[in-house]
């Protein structure tokens, strides 16, 4: 089986762990991972966007209107 490529989420968390327990400053694989995050991250924020700004708000519509208690997360009733 071949090895997948790092997905953004295990990048920021090399990024991020590998500076937990050092005073040094960032590796060069930390600053390539960086970089690499970067782009991946630019690729995902239009699919996050999507979410946040069109589902989500349907989904906790339709909660609504289905009469479905509070749960964490969601903006609570208007007064």
């Amino acid at each position: 089986q071949e090895a997948s490529p790092p997905s953004l989420r295990g990048r920021i968390f090399q990024i991020t762990s590998g500076s937990w327990e050092t005073r040094s400053g960032p590796t060069e694989t930390h600053r390539q991972s960086l970089e690499i995050a970067s782009r991946q991250f630019e690729t995902f924020l239009p699919a996050l966007r999507r979410v946040l700004e069109d589902e989500l708000p349907a989904l906790e519509e339709a909660l609504e209107a289905a009469g479905a208690p509070w749960t964490s997360g969601r903006a609570l009733g208007k007064p």
